[in-house]
């Protein structure tokens, strides 16, 4: 047993109509510990990784924290290259973890710096979180665990945040063999953005089928993550509120909806708690 068995088979709450995930559970505190395993094993059994590296990756946090967590449990050296707007939360967990943090304007900025400045394949190991079709094989074993824990009911509509595009695309190739007439809703941040949300890139890993975007600004996705803790007791951050003001809007049309909870609300008290 070691830190990285711990990753997944995360609870699943009923809250109405809404059946969401609670990935925040997982041991960095969020579903990227998912994506970032499935993603080192991969490199690692085919031997793009290897000892001495330093594993390197462009993110608005969680994915960082993830990279930093597992990257001290396999002796790797990790730096984050992180937008100025990340949560101090997660750049201090990094930092706890041991990783090197790189400041930039926005996540276009932060891809160009990867390019221009880590292109040493011997020496660095990039994530390519954005790319990389094992982020989704990652979070595919969150679908199936949904599945197990929804049986024998299945989700007549799926609702994930557009961040990467591997969890919406991993629940859309789960679940659509076991019901083809399933429908995806995505969630776009406003003007402001939501971590983890608004990255403003190009997706590689968007699900075959199109998803219905619902846009949700900053304030909704704060109000909403408060009513979680406050009439659920549920310890979600933005994104999860985010995804859980949109699973409410959907759950008027549709009899179960399954959702995740991406992370936790520690890592946004500023603006819980104001």
């Amino acid at each position: 047993m070691n830190i990285e068995t711990a990753v997944g088979n995360t609870p699943m709450v009923n809250i109405g109509r809404i059946y969401a995930k609670l990935e925040y559970l997982n041991p960095s505190g969020s579903i990227k510990d998912r994506a970032v395993k499935a993603i080192l094993s991969n490199a690692e059994a085919k031997g793009l990784l290897t000892r001495g590296m330093t594993l390197v990756e462009c993110s608005s946090g969680n994915t960082g924290v993830s990279m930093a967590m597992l990257g001290a449990k396999k002796n790797y050296g990790t730096i984050c290259i992180v937008p100025k707007t990340t949560s101090i939360v997660k750049i201090k967990l990094m930092q706890l973890y041991g990783c090197g943090i790189i400041y930039v304007k926005n996540m276009k900025e932060g891809l160009e710096l990867l390019n221009k400045s880590f292109s040493d394949k011997e020496k660095y190991y990039r994530l390519h979180q954005f790319e990389d079709i094992y982020n989704v094989h990652g979070q595919e074993n969150m679908a199936i665990e949904a599945y197990i824990q929804m049986h024998p009911h299945l989700p007549d509509a799926v609702v994930a945040g557009m961040g990467t595009g591997g969890t919406l695309r991993a629940l859309d190739n789960v679940f659509r063999v076991l019901n083809p007439s399933i429908k995806l809703f995505t969630v776009r941040a406003g003007q402001r953005g939501i971590e983890g949300i608004c990255d403003g890139i190009d997706l590689h890993l968007s699900p075959t089928y199109e998803p219905k975007e619902v846009e949700v600004s900053h304030s909704t996705a704060v109000c909403s993550a408060k009513v979680l803790a406050k009439n659920y007791g549920i310890n979600a951050g933005l994104s999860s509120g985010a995804n859980f003001y949109v699973a409410k809007i959907v759950a008027r049309r549709y009899k179960r909806v399954l959702t995740v909870f991406p992370d936790n609300a520690m890592r946004y008290l500023n603006e819980l708690s104001s």
